[in-house]
């Protein structure tokens, strides 16, 4: 979650990189099972939604195993983050 709530600043590169299998391993650190599949698919529609960006841009469904990128919320996804939150 720390690695999500970190504002994008464009010039303080490199920020930090990580890949599909490491946030499965937090989402099973706080109780949450799921396949690559499944994040995979909820990666990009949160993307579509505006809520996260990633670097690089594209992700390939072929490649979402080993690939490593940043991640970050959007201010339109931190809002909603906390709303969801503040309920």
């Amino acid at each position: 979650m720390k690695l999500l709530s970190m504002k994008h600043f464009p010039l303080r590169s490199p920020r930090p990189k990580l890949g599909i299998p490491k946030l499965l391993e937090a989402l099973k650190r706080l109780g949450t099972e799921t396949t690559v599949d499944d994040l995979f698919g909820d990666l990009n529609t949160l993307k579509g939604q505006g809520k996260v960006n990633t670097e690089p841009k594209i992700i390939m469904r072929d490649e979402v195993e080993t690939v490593q990128f940043e991640i970050w919320l959007t201010p339109l996804g931190r809002t909603e983050l906390e709303k969801k939150l503040s309920t």
